[in-house]
């Protein structure tokens, strides 16, 4: 659930029946949520809005600061680097295996560069 955006959004075209509010990896490795009105078909071309806080259930025990990753398959967020997810960006708000987690859509913690 999409709590608020900075208007950042990304076009392309839907690989299956995509739903609004829908997590989903873009072409270019980011996690988005799919915007619009109504469902979109394999094809037809879908927003996926790519920065925000966004409201997610989880399915690991999330710490504020961790990096969370999405599963767009069962859409809940894991761990960073969790199997068949994608890193998603910053806990805003913790949370345990079964709660509702708050995230900062990709955002990463700050790294220095070597």
């Amino acid at each position: 659930m999409l709590i608020s955006n900075d208007n950042t959004v990304l076009k392309t075209v839907s690989s299956g029946p995509w739903k609004p509010g829908q997590f989903k990896v873009a072409d270019d490795g980011r996690i988005g949520i799919v915007l619009g009105a109504q469902a979109m078909e394999d094809g037809e071309k879908a927003t996926l809005l790519t920065k925000g806080r966004v409201r997610v259930l989880s399915a690991a025990t999330l710490a504020v600061g961790d990096v969370a990753s999405i599963h767009p398959t069962n859409q809940t967020a894991l761990a960073e680097g969790g199997s068949g997810a994608t890193n998603a960006g910053i806990v805003l708000v913790g949370g345990s295996s079964g709660a509702y987690v708050e995230i900062d859509l990709n955002e990463f913690p700050y790294t220095t560069p070597a």
